[in-house]
């Protein structure tokens, strides 16, 4: 027989673990400012002279999105497997539907809005949703990922993935063809990003509160987080060594600062950042829509710091209405369905257990 989760726990420590809030709307700006650049400060230095050099290269390397993006896979793990970590099975059905309602019907509204505004916004081929796409490969294995890890572990299935995911990443270094998009990059992305959904997976198994809040501590934490997601950026523009290699290395540091973070969050009140995280997937699928839809308003130019200023309380803005007119009500649904469909299981046993992480 399968073990359940604990009601009690499911009740008490099963509904949100403090700590990833915050950081999941950090991460989303990250995302943003990756696509759409950050506030330009920098433009027009005299590249000629080394400071003016150092200063763009440090300046263009400081919000590298790829790397928030990682922090996202390793908190996507943590999410969709806290809930599960104290069983061998899933209740497949209520899983997968409650997963997918709560990711798809937000996307596929974002789909249709961009259409409406000559945006073109894809799951597939070249589009800024590869690694949501990754997200629903993970949520459609785990199940069988459960399994094996109940047969050989979750440290052994992060080496193997990790294994290939070096392989790919030697294989760019030498000149191989590797496609970030398109049909055949989608798979190359699932690869890549595997070990990193992984270890947030481990990270939900090792989940230790403390009483202690080293503030301090986990400051010099987020500091290194920073400088190394700027380094593993440097290296992709400016050496031969590729994201593969640089990014699922920093994706073991993220581990454990993430581990930290949540650590040392207990007991803390969710403050404005951690509010803000609510809508950090609104944010993910809105700001490619944004600009458009701020083209549309034929605003005056007012210089390229405040337009940019404007823009991004544009798309803070549309995401958070985005985030109360559908994303809010298609969880709201979700877990309503989860919670109809576990009532009507044979086995009642964690009929109340109802994850929100993610």
């Amino acid at each position: 027989m399968a073990v359940q989760p604990h009601m009690t726990e499911g009740r008490t420590r099963g509904a949100r673990v403090p700590g990833l809030d915050g950081l999941r709307f950090w991460c989303a700006l990250w995302v943003v400012f990756g696509h759409l650049g950050f506030l330009p400060l920098v433009d027009g230095a005299d590249t000629t002279h080394l400071a003016g050099r150092i200063s763009r290269l440090i300046y263009n390397n400081l919000t590298p999105g790829p790397a928030a993006v990682i922090v996202f896979f390793v908190i996507s793990g943590f999410c969709i497997h806290f809930p599960y970590r104290k069983a061998e099975t899933v209740p497949l059905v209520p899983f997968f539907v409650r997963r997918y309602l709560r990711i798809l019907i937000p996307v596929v509204v974002a789909i249709g809005l961009s259409r409406r505004i000559g945006v073109e916004l894809k799951l597939f081929d070249k589009s800024v949703l590869w690694s949501l796409v990754c997200e629903e490969v993970y949520y459609a294995a785990y199940p069988l990922l459960l399994r094996l890890r109940l047969r050989f572990g979750w440290s052994r299935l992060i080496a193997v993935s990790y294994g290939a995911s070096v392989l790919i990443g030697l294989h760019t270094m030498r000149g191989g063809d590797y496609p970030s998009f398109g049909t055949f990059g989608v798979p190359m992305n699932v690869a890549l990003g595997l070990p990193c959904w992984l270890l947030g997976c481990k990270l939900a198994e090792s989940y230790e509160p403390s009483d202690s809040l080293s503030k301090f501590g986990i400051k010099w934490w987020r500091a290194v987080a920073l400088i190394s997601a700027m380094l593993a950026s440097m290296a992709r523009f400016h050496s031969p060594i590729t994201y593969p290699l640089t990014l699922n290395v920093f994706a073991f540091y993220a581990y454990f600062w993430l581990r930290e973070e949540i650590r040392n969050s207990r007991g803390l009140q969710p403050g404005f950042f951690a509010r803000a995280g609510a809508f950090s997937y609104s944010i993910y699928l809105i700001h490619p829509l944004a600009p458009a839809g701020l083209d549309a308003l034929a605003l005056p130019s007012l210089g390229k710091g405040v337009d940019w200023i404007v823009l991004i309380s544009f798309i803070l803005a549309a995401s958070f209405a985005f985030y109360l007119a559908v994303e809010r009500p298609s969880h709201l649904f979700a877990r309503r369905a989860y919670v109809w469909l576990r009532s009507r299981s044979t086995d009642r046993a964690d009929v109340y257990e109802r994850p929100s992480l993610s």
